[in-house]
Order: C-alpha cells, then sequence, then structure tokens
C-alpha cells in the first residue's frame, strides 16, 4: 500500500466512524490539528530571554503558510465530514495563528509559553482549546 492510498484508506475510515457516532445521536469533539513548532518552546524562550533580556511577540513563532501546507490533507480530511450540530470543530489554528502576529503561528503569548516542548500545548496552551470546547457542548 503507498503512502496516498494509506491516507486516503485511514480518512474513509475515520471518517466512518464519527458519522455512526453522530448518527447515533452523541456529540463528536474534532480538534484540528496544532500547529508544530520544530523545537522546544520553553528552552528556546528561555535561551532568548536571557540573551536579549526580553520575548518579542514573534520570538520563536513559525510561518503560517509552513503549518498549513504540512496539515494540508487533514484539514481537507476533516472538513469533508460534513456540517451537523453533532460535530463540534475546534481549530487550534484560530487561537495561535494569525493572531498575535499576521502569518506566523505563535508559541507564547506575553512570553508564557503554549506549548511544554515542540508539539504538545502546555497548560495554558491547552486552556483556549479546552474553554472552546466548554462553550461549544
Amino acid at each position: 500500500i503507498g503512502a496516498e492510498n494509506y491516507s486516503r484508506q485511514m480518512s474513509e475510515v475515520i471518517k466512518t466512524s464519527i458519522q455512526q457516532i453522530v448518527d447515533s445521536g452523541k456529540k463528536v469533539v474534532i480538534i484540528y490539528p496544532i500547529p508544530e513548532m520544530g523545537w522546544d518552546v520553553p528552552n528556546r524562550l528561555g535561551k532568548y530571554l536571557m540573551k536579549y533580556g526580553h520575548i518579542n511577540k514573534d520570538t520563536a513563532s513559525v510561518a503560517y503558510s509552513v503549518f498549513s501546507d504540512r496539515n494540508t490533507q487533514a484539514i481537507f480530511a476533516l472538513d469533508s465530514l460534513g456540517e451537523s450540530p453533532n460535530i463540534i470543530r475546534i481549530k487550534p489554528s484560530q487561537f495561535f495563528c494569525n493572531t498575535v502576529v499576521q502569518n506566523r503561528c505563535v508559541s507564547h503569548i506575553d512570553g508564557v509559553p503554549l506549548y511544554f516542548d515542540n508539539n504538545h500545548l502546555s497548560d495554558f496552551g491547552a486552556s483556549f482549546i479546552v474553554g472552546e470546547i466548554i462553550e461549544n457542548l
């Protein structure tokens, strides 16, 4: 099985599973891809702070285009699930990308890390996602 064929098959399996859950009357919360930084965020912010004495709002950020290009297929697959009042879509990029800095996905807000490593959200970062889930349930 080629990688593209495998991705297509997995997408269909996930889509079928979610549809079965929705058809049974349950709510499904779909969390879209979280922007990956590619480096340990707290470590990088700490080094930057020690070296320069301050952290800019775009320090340790990645280009939105990098995030978008890397996740195009996953986002397309999740978008293709269709609309339903029982599907709740949470898009972390709405909090972390094109908000604090245009065309960038940030790794911190006012120096507080959104990640505890390179791609896992810290409690602070996760609070944005959890808040959105609670608001939409």
